[in-house]
C-alpha cells in the first residue's frame, strides 16, 4: 500500500516482481469479556484508484527468485543512478 501512494503521487517508481497483498482493512476490538472480534471494514485502494486486490505491477519488473534479491537491488539502484 505504502509503495503504492508514494507512486501514485509521483515520489518513488517500484522495482521487483509483482506483489499481492491484503486488500481489507480490519477492525479488531476486543470485548469485556476477554473476548474479541475482527471484521473487515473497508476494501482497500490507492490514491489513483488502483484497486490492491490485484497487487502492484512494478514500473521496473525484476524476477524476485529467493536467490535473486541481490539483482533486485542491483536493478533498483540502476535506476536511481542512470534514471532508468
Amino acid at each position: 500500500m505504502v509503495a503504492g501512494a508514494l507512486r501514485d503521487v509521483g515520489y518513488a517508481r517500484i522495482v521487483g516482481s509483482h506483489t499481492f497483498g491484503d486488500d481489507v482493512l480490519q477492525l479488531f476490538a476486543p470485548l469485556r469479556n476477554g473476548t474479541a472480534v475482527e471484521m473487515a471494514t473497508a476494501h482497500l485502494f490507492t490514491a489513483t484508484g488502483a484497486d490492491l486486490d490485484h497487487g502492484i505491477t512494478p514500473d521496473i519488473p525484476v524476477d524476485a527468485e529467493p536467490s535473486a534479491a541481490d539483482k533486485v537491488l542491483d536493478r533498483a539502484v540502476k535506476a536511481l543512478t542512470a534514471g532508468a
